[in-house]
């Protein structure tokens, strides 16, 4: 069972039998001492303000407890009973998701305030959460090198094949968690299950239309307001549309985030998190909701919509916004719905058969699968816009991009996601009249003879009738 212990300065409202409340929790840790032997699962409720981070996580340690593993409630401004047992739910739900972290998974960072006592013990800085890369899961052998390029510090280099990490420039920030297009990218602070399951039980110990809203970790303040419960991640920068979308599917009444700016988080990553907002807001305007589920201040009169217990499973994970947008769309039985996105992870691919060489550079290099490809006597070429997450690695890959062979467009379409898999490139493959075998795509050998010109002719009519073992024969 997981053991809660509160601080009950500052008129904290109380709650069930199962929670300990401590006087001067805040100026002093010695009551995780006293914690049964055992505990694998803790939950701590401290004012932020007064809080000596890193002498809890001193403590914390000599009892056996991984820090990154503990919950940490923001009891400033929570005035409510219920508002305190709904977040001290969503507090234990994502406690107990953690998965553990090795040591290359923490990262010293400042501490913030110091007690008179941290001060006296020379208290060190606060360990927070940082990422690995699974190089199992990864997919940079391909080419893929989205973490890389989203990166806003340079912490993550592409070394032709594998991605290298540099956690002393690293900020934490989560963008990479969330740009991996096959969750290669893991953060045990902020993994996809634990927040799911945070947000489930924060939506059903409420009990009335509540809205969820994202705040960064390094927000000096946790603002806290009547109708909303707060979802702490590294930086709301890191938040796609799915993140956003994902309360309401799950029957949330709204949803927001709050900007670094506003939050005091010194990550900046206002632009970021302004874009997701809209293209959210577009999703939803565009299934037939009302956009201002996402970034409106009162919930009040907003109803939430239980999705029905057909589209039940998991949302959170790589590519959660085909999941989610499929729910929402489900909910308001809607099958017709498009709109174009300024960021959010959700593409389409369109080749230009005059101008590809059907070399398949794109179909090998697509981490997801959306762009498949096969050879039987011709070259086909197919796109699933549900597996598409607009990581635009097949751009990145396409020799013939400078002529226009393939293109993205970020949107969302659900009749093209009823369609599936189409066909989008298909083209003959000759064989060689010496021994019959496959020699290259035709499309390929049209754009090698017009490269040679009329003076290499012979040698062009070779490369078209030969293949490679056949030509010096």
């Amino acid at each position: 069972m997981t053991q809660i212990l509160l601080c009950s300065d500052h008129q904290t409202p109380a709650v069930g039998q199962h929670v300990r409340v401590v006087g001067g929790l805040c100026y002093d840790p010695s009551a995780l001492a006293s914690l049964p032997d055992g505990t694998q699962h803790l939950v701590i409720g401290l004012h932020r303000d007064d809080a000596d981070k890193s002498m809890f996580q001193s403590s914390m340690r000599r009892i056996g407890l991984d820090p990154l593993g503990v919950g940490v409630v923001d009891l400033n401004g929570i005035t409510d009973q219920r508002a305190l047992t709904a977040t001290l739910a969503g507090a234990v739900a994502r406690t107990e998701a953690f998965p553990g972290a090795t040591p290359e998974q923490a990262k010293l960072a400042p501490g913030g305030r110091v007690s008179r006592r941290g001060l006296l013990s020379a208290a060190a800085p606060i360990s927070i959460g940082a990422p690995s890369i699974d190089t199992e899961t990864c997919v940079a052998d391909q080419g893929c090198r989205a973490c890389v390029t989203a990166c806003p510090v340079d912490a993550l280099t592409w070394n032709g094949g594998s991605v290298s990490y540099d956690k002393t420039i690293c900020v934490a920030c989560g963008i990479c968690v969330t740009t991996c297009p096959v969750g290669a990218v893991v953060n045990p602070t902020v993994t996809f299950q634990a927040i799911e399951a945070q947000i489930a039980a924060l939506i059903g110990a409420y009990g009335e239309p509540v809205g969820i809203r994202y705040q960064c970790r390094g927000a000096p303040q946790a603002r806290h307001q009547e109708g909303w419960l707060n979802v702490e991640v590294p930086c709301t920068g890191m938040l796609t549309a799915g993140w956003l979308l994902a309360p309401p599917a799950m029957g949330a009444a709204a949803t927001d985030a709050i900007p670094c700016g506003e939050s005091g988080c010194p990550l900046g990553n206002d632009d970021r998190i302004a874009s997701t907002v809209a293209d959210a807001r577009a999703i939803l305007e565009a299934l037939g909701w009302d956009k201002d589920r996402v970034g409106r201040d009162s919930v009040a009169s907003f109803a939430p919509q239980p999705p029905p217990s057909a589209t039940g499973g998991r949302i959170f994970g790589p590519g959660m916004e085909h999941r989610v947008i499929s729910r929402l769309a489900s909910m308001v039985q809607t099958d017709s719905a498009a709109a174009s996105l300024e960021s959010t992870p959700l593409g389409t691919v369109a080749i230009d058969p005059a101008t590809c060489t059907a070399c398949r550079m794109c179909a090998q290099i697509c981490p997801t699968d959306a762009l498949h490809s096969s050879v039987t006597d011709d070259i086909v070429i197919d796109f699933d816009p549900r597996l598409c997450v607009a990581c635009g690695q097949c751009l990145n890959m396409c020799p013939e991009i400078d002529r226009g062979a393939i293109t993205m467009s970020m949107r969302f379409d659900l009749a093209a996601w009823a369609r599936g898999r189409m066909e989008v490139r298909r083209d003959p493959v000759p064989r060689c009249e010496s021994c019959g075998k496959p020699i290259a795509p035709s499309a390929m050998l049209e754009r090698i003879t017009s490269m040679l010109g009329p003076e290499y002719s012979a040698t062009a009519a070779l490369l078209n009738t030969r293949c490679l073992d056949c030509r010096g024969r």
